[in-house]
């Protein structure tokens, strides 16, 4: 039995290690969300803030992404890698503020839950582009 949970986490240690970056960028990206929510500026509409603070939130969120994931879960530190990095997090930052957006306005969940909701839908996106393009080696 021991021997086949390390096997299993040997074999999945890239997807763990995956998860447990989104895991503290999430933190940071969540953290930033809230901060920004709190701002309460009478003269700009809430649906506004709502989507700014979670674009702000996913960009705190994405520059730690990009260190943990290019050096500890994808061992790729070659800054050609940045590139698409950066139009993939456009395409994922896009995705997730209409996610976000669609499950608190036409769905009605509360927008302190709306980000939660939509972190594992984001993650598998963000997995597989990240693993299959943006800090894909080149085979020699």
């Amino acid at each position: 039995m021991k021997d086949k949970i390390l096997g299993l986490l040997k074999k999945y240690k890239q997807f763990i290690l995956f998860c447990i970056v989104g895991v503290i960028n999430t933190i940071v990206s969540y953290v930033v969300y809230r901060l920004v929510l709190l701002i309460n500026v009478s003269f700009i509409a809430p649906s506004v803030i709502l989507v700014s603070a979670s674009v702000m939130g996913d960009i705190a969120g994405a520059i730690n992404s990009y260190f943990l994931n290019s050096r500890l879960v994808f061992n790729n530190k070659s800054a050609r890698s940045m590139p698409k990095f950066v139009i993939n997090f456009i395409i994922y930052l896009a995705l997730s503020a209409l996610l976000v957006w669609v499950l608190v306005n036409p769905i009605g969940i509360p927008e302190s839950w709306a980000k939660i909701i939509a972190t594992p839908i984001m993650l598998i996106y963000n997995y597989i582009t990240n693993k299959f393009w943006v800090f894909k080696k080149k085979l020699a």
